[in-house]
């Protein structure tokens, strides 16, 4: 009878080493990269994008660290830090972590949930969930309107070798043109809103002279612009050393591949035809940061107490076509002949092009 005992007690033994590995594991024996090889769920949705990748490796001081990539728009790659890892209950490890970054907070939280332990195979992770938030501290968040009283402005910055007539007649041109468009966007607009809000999202609207509903990018006429638009989900986030706003999407990015291949890009969307010069512009200002399309805008403080924003364009990027668009506007000036208008083209270094908000 004791041999017996003896025999099956040590029977049971063996069986359990198939399923021990020794101590029980702690969240350091699962670190890994999470993507699509590894189970990723951001912000409640199944990441298919292997571009996207949270690594979860050892920190110091029994903390763990986590390295975002491709998530958000202040930057491709994110280090948090200090990342405390609680095991619950049921055996899953919850955290919850900040990094500051440019003006931005950003707010990690989320359950690492084990694998089976094995002898064969050794911890093994399952799945990652993981929440992200980001909180803008700048003092752009709010609503701003424009300033209709003077929305526009266009700044000519004229080449060093430019003659003084040149320069005699852009001052001249400036006043004209402002007055120009600024009459021009009274006529269409009763009032335009931007919102930056806290969540680093951002949309704009307008309401249409003679109307009591405001626009949204949704209600451009153009059916394919509008509902491209309107599928962009814009982010923006500030940087109080260099006075910029970056706004973006990740679809933006797709715009600036398209825009190397016009012809292509035609090809597929006729109706864009149109447009192509503003593409390829826009496309010229935007910068690719990771997965995100952004376009910097300068800001500044105004005298009234609101913002500026403004963009300058190298004469250098615009086209042919683009600076024939010009040509409609300054014809609405006859004492300027066709010759010396064509002088006012070729004298210029930069257009810096502004909206005024309050």
């Amino acid at each position: 009878m004791c041999v017996l005992l003896i025999f099956f007690a040590a029977c049971s033994d063996d069986d359990g080493d198939d399923n021990n590995n020794g101590p029980d594991p702690e969240w350091s024996d699962y670190v890994a990269t999470f993507s699509t090889d590894n189970v990723l769920t951001l912000n409640g949705t199944l990441n298919k994008d292997k571009d996207v990748q949270v690594v979860l490796a050892k920190g110091t001081d029994d903390k763990a660290k986590l390295t975002l990539k491709n998530i958000v728009i202040e930057s491709a790659t994110v280090e948090i830090n200090n990342v405390e890892m609680k095991e619950e209950t049921n055996g899953t490890y919850t955290f919850t972590a900040n990094q500051p970054i440019a003006e931005s907070v950003i707010t990690v939280s989320g359950i690492l949930t084990p694998g089976e332990v094995t002898k064969a195979t050794g911890p093994t992770p399952v799945a990652l969930e993981l929440t992200v938030t980001r909180k803008i501290t700048s003092d752009l968040v709010g609503e701003w309107k424009l300033d209709m009283n003077g929305p526009f402005t266009l700044t000519p910055n004229l080449k060093e070798d430019a003659g003084q007539q040149s320069a005699g007649m852009w001052t001249i041109m400036q006043g004209m043109i402002n007055d120009l468009v600024n009459e021009a966007l009274k006529a269409k607009v009763k009032d335009v809103k931007i919102n930056f809000q806290t969540n680093g999202t951002f949309n704009f609207s307008w309401l249409p002279v003679g109307e009591n509903d405001y626009k949204t990018i949704a209600d451009i006429d153009n059916p394919m612009i509008g509902a491209a638009l309107s599928a962009t989900n814009f982010e923006y986030y500030t940087n109080d050393k260099d006075g910029v706003v970056y706004i973006g999407d990740q679809s933006l990015r797709g715009l600036i591949e398209l825009s190397n291949d016009m012809d292509g890009l035609l090809e597929m969307y006729p109706e864009i035809a149109n447009y192509g010069s503003i593409i390829k512009l826009a496309a010229n200002f935007f910068e690719v940061q990771g997965k995100y399309g952004i376009i910097p805008l300068d800001v500044a403080n105004s005298e009234n107490g609101g913002k500026a924003f403004s963009l300058t364009l190298p004469a250098a990027a615009l086209d042919d076509d683009l600076l024939g668009m010009l040509f409609p506007l300054l014809s609405q000036f006859p004492q300027f002949s066709l010759e010396q208008l064509e002088d006012l083209i070729k004298a210029l270094d930069s257009l810096t092009v502004q909206l005024n908000f309050k």
